[in-house]
């Protein structure tokens, strides 16, 4: 499989002021239109009034019937842990006097639909269409895109006329539209965690208690998120527990499927790109962000265990001598998953961690970089043969430079397709050798029957051992 690693969408128009003092999104549109932070845009209307970003990504349909995601799911992270919602401006046009209104935007989730991959099975934020009839509305059409959901709750009517600020499509003659005062996003200072909203499940003792989550999970930037263990995962101490718990000690579950490690790691070498990846962070901290007087759990990377290999599914675990203080945590409050001091490889390098790649500190990319896809490696990649012409005992043939001067022969660089005075001594050869057959005209001396055929061959060539056959056939 290939990637399309190193392009990017570029992006001009992200202001970094607003009235509220929130960085604005537009949305450009028509003839020359500067290109917007979010290449789609959609606002769905129905339900709980949800709307989705469109981030594109490297993705193909061979057989015209299924998507195959590619490094989707990382680039969709890296938008879910920078940016949070704040507000919206939604424009109303039709038959009456045309509103606007702003209205709260805050982070939703889909409920489960067969038509759609999720990158983890527990309350997705993002999903990918399955075939490109996964929307119906769209007539086989569905965009290979991520769409991340928010949800939308009326602040303020601005232009009210008979609008009572109500999101609806149920009028034909109404037309909605992403209004001037454009999206508003709030930045995250914390590239480095992983964060969801607690919610208790299992029980009734406190030794049966469940971490899981109220909405979904908002992942590490570099690709890290909290992975999900139910009771019927089978090959790990502790599975059960949720996203983390307490057995005898306190137990967490990270999935390092979307990482730098994993994602250029080949699973037919020897590499275990755990090891690498667990020298990208100091330690590993857990706590209740809105209770900071509970403090925090710590795991050492020392008690890093594998829980699953696959490079599609790479999971690990850590232990702490601290337990979490379930008791303590209530439903609603927000968990964070802190790697301290991480780390991670330069955007612009592509090599793999153990073949010398630089790491940095981690930190957001630049609006023109975040599009980008991520390095991918699926199968081994042989390295190219370094042939060239070489000529030996007269014949020009195409070697590497090693079995060339093993024979005794002039080698004429890797690449190249011809030998320059390549003579036996023999056959009284007076120009230039070619390993490959090149361009040549025929002309015609006299008629078929009784005339002569000439084979026109470059200038300072000789065809050595080409041998040419000429078929004549008569129009029936």
């Amino acid at each position: 499989m290939s990637y399309n690693y190193g392009t990017s969408t570029s992006t001009k128009n992200w202001n970094p002021t607003g009235s509220t003092g929130n960085r604005l999104a537009f949305f450009g549109t028509g003839q020359g239109a500067i290109v917007p932070l979010l290449p789609q845009f959609g606002c769905g209307l129905n339900g709980p009034n949800t709307f989705c970003f469109f981030i594109a990504t490297t993705s193909d349909s061979s057989d015209e019937s299924g998507f195959s995601r590619r490094t989707a799911w990382r680039k969709a992270y890296r938008f879910l842990n920078r940016f949070d919602p704040v507000n919206i401006n939604m424009d109303r046009k039709g038959d009456r006097r045309d509103a606007s209104a702003t209205y709260e935007a805050n982070r939703d989730f889909f409920d489960a639909n067969p038509a759609y991959v999720t990158p983890f099975d527990h309350k997705p934020p993002c999903r990918f269409p399955v075939t490109r009839f996964s929307n119906p509305g769209m007539s086989g059409n569905t965009p290979a895109l991520i769409e991340i959901p928010y949800s939308m709750k009326l602040r303020a009517i601005n232009v009210a006329g008979d609008w009572d600020g109500r999101l609806d499509d149920s009028d034909p003659s109404v037309t909605w539209a992403i209004g001037q005062g454009g999206l508003g996003l709030g930045e995250s200072r914390t590239p480095n965690t992983i964060e969801f909203p607690f919610l208790k499940t299992g029980g009734p003792s406190i030794e049966n208690i469940k971490v899981d989550t109220l909405r979904a999970v908002t992942p590490a930037y570099s690709g890290e998120i909290v992975a999900f263990r139910s009771d019927t995962d089978s090959g790990a101490e502790g599975g059960g527990l949720g996203y983390m718990g307490n057995d005898d000690k306190a137990k967490i579950y990270i999935d390092i499927t979307q990482t730098d490690e994993v994602l250029r790691w080949n699973p037919d070498s020897d590499i275990k790109p755990e090891e690498w990846w667990i020298q990208t962070f100091r330690t590993l901290q857990v706590k209740n962000s809105d209770k900071p007087s509970l403090g925090f759990v710590p795991f050492s990377p020392t008690s890093m265990e594998v829980v699953s290999a696959d490079k599609n599914n790479y999971i690990v675990s850590f232990t702490s001598f601290k337990k979490f203080p379930l008791s303590k945590w209530k439903n609603g409050d927000n968990i964070r998953v802190e790697f301290k001091r991480k780390k991670i490889i330069r955007l612009d390098d592509d090599r793999t961690p153990w073949s010398g790649a630089e790491y940095e500190n981690i930190r957001y990319r630049s609006i023109d970089d975040e599009f980008r896809d991520d390095f991918f490696v699926q199968a081994p990649i042989e390295p190219p043969i370094l042939t060239g012409a070489c000529c030996i005992d007269g014949v020009c043939t195409q070697k590497t430079f090693e079995e060339c001067s093993e024979a005794g022969g002039e080698f004429f660089d890797v690449g190249s397709t011809t030998c320059t005075d390549c003579d036996d001594g023999g056959g009284g050869g007076s120009g230039q050798q070619s390993s490959e057959i090149l361009p040549f005209t025929l002309s015609l001396n006299g008629t078929l029957e009784d005339g002569t055929i000439t084979i026109n061959y470059p200038d300072g060539f000789d065809a050595t051992e080409i041998t040419f056959e000429v078929y004549i056939e008569d129009d029936v």
